[in-house]
């Protein structure tokens, strides 16, 4: 696999120990999923209507 610079340095960053695990990490993980799923979510309608105004 190809990486570019930006992400081979992120790689070299993290194999050298340089990341932390966040506190609270399965908490903050559930929290972004269950945002995710709300963004992706298409149970609600919306109608809008759009006058030209004429000037």
């Amino acid at each position: 696999m190809k990486l570019s610079k930006e992400e081979r340095e992120i790689l070299d960053s993290v194999e050298r120990g340089e990341w932390k695990r966040i506190p609270d990490f399965k908490r903050e993980t559930a929290r972004y999923h269950e945002a995710a799923r709300a963004t992706l979510r298409k149970d609600k309608r919306v109608d809008g209507r759009l006058v030209e105004r004429n000037e």
